[in-house]
C-alpha cells in the first residue's frame, strides 16, 4: 500500500468519524425524548374574559394552571376546551400576591380551531404553541 493511499483512507476515516460525533449530538427527532424549540412569540397566557383560539397550523400546549388573585383565598381553576373541562387545581393562597400556579404534568392540547379558555375564579393557564 502507497502512503499517498494509507493517507487517503486515514483522511476518509476521520471524516467518518468526526460527522458521526457530530450526528450524535444533534437534537432527537422520535416519537419518545423528541426535542422542540419554542420561540418566546409562540408562549400563549389565557385568562379569565380572554379565551385563546388556536391559530391554524398550530397546536396549544399547556404547561401550568393557576388563579390570579391579589387577596388571601382558596378556590379552584379549570381550563376548558371548545366549553368541555379539561383540568381543575384547587388552590389556597394565604399571602397577597403569592403565586398560584402550579406545572401541568399531564398532556392537555388544543389543535387548531379550538378555543381554551380558563372560565371561572381568577383562573390562568400558560403553554406555549408549536407547528402541527
Amino acid at each position: 500500500m502507497s502512503k499517498t493511499t494509507l493517507f487517503c483512507t486515514l483522511i476518509l476515516g476521520f471524516s467518518l468519524l468526526v460527522a458521526g460525533l457530530l450526528d450524535s449530538q444533534s437534537p432527537s427527532t422520535g416519537t419518545t425524548g423528541t426535542t422542540i424549540a419554542v420561540h418566546p412569540r409562540d408562549y400563549v397566557e389565557i385568562s379569565v374574559g380572554n379565551p385563546f383560539t388556536v391559530p391554524t397550523g398550530k397546536i396549544f400546549v399547556l404547561t401550568a394552571l393557576g388563579r390570579s388573585v391579589t387577596s388571601p383565598s382558596t378556590g379552584t381553576s379549570t381550563i376548558t376546551i371548545n366549553g368541555v373541562q379539561k383540568g381543575v387545581i384547587y388552590t389556597s393562597i394565604n399571602l397577597p400576591h403569592e403565586p398560584s400556579v402550579q406545572p401541568w404534568p399531564v398532556s392537555i392540547f388544543a389543535v387548531a380551531g379550538d378555543v381554551v379558555d380558563t372560565p371561572s375564579n381568577g383562573g390562568i393557564g400558560f403553554g406555549y404553541l408549536v407547528d402541527e
